[in-house]
């Protein structure tokens, strides 16, 4: 055999060899373990805190919003797409509950007395829900697009339904758009 073909087999061999070193060293153990990713890795997720809030956790104390969204275009839409992450806002109420709510007729339901929201009670700005007023964005969606189909979500031209002077939501309020 010639000597350049055993020098190539000779290094070959050795990062083989390195590879399957370093894969020993850098490849977790339960890599492989529910198919191709590291198996700890739905454990780690799975103990990660929830944040995801469901529309019934909003409904429980917004009732107004959600009967005006029951019959609108806006009703199969998560109030997180708008609003935010509503995990902190839902555990700082549900924590202070008796600041903010009263019990109501039924076993184990409360509904939030309106006299104590508007009372002098602070409530640290990092709990209030987010939501934006700005054109821009209700433009995200509702911005006329030819690969979007106009069945799916209204689209406005803004050559023709646009004033600059004006946001969406002093004419459209987004729980009840079609109002």
């Amino acid at each position: 055999m010639p000597q350049q073909v055993v020098r190539l087999i000779i290094a070959f061999a050795i990062f083989v060899g390195i590879f399957f070193i370093a894969r020993m060293f850098l490849v977790p153990a339960t890599f492989g373990e529910f198919g191709h990713y590291r198996g700890n890795s739905l454990r780690e997720i799975a103990a990660l805190p929830v944040k995801y809030v469901d529309k019934k956790t909003c409904t429980g104390c917004h009732m107004h919003n959600a009967n005006l969204l029951a019959s609108d275009d806006h009703k199969n839409i998560n109030c997180q797409i708008c609003h935010g992450p509503g995990y902190k806002h839902n555990s700082y109420f549900e924590q202070n509950r008796d600041k903010f709510m009263v019990r109501d007729s039924l076993p184990d339901t409360w509904k939030v007395d309106s006299t104590r929201l508007t009372a002098s009670i602070a409530v640290p700005d990092e709990f209030h829900m987010t939501r934006s007023q700005e054109r821009e964005f209700c433009l995200k969606c509702h911005l006329l697009n030819a690969a979007r189909k106009e069945k799916t979500v209204k689209q406005i031209d803004i050559n023709d339904h646009y004033d600059i002077n004006k946001r969406c939501v002093k004419c459209h309020p987004p729980h009840a758009p079609n109002s």
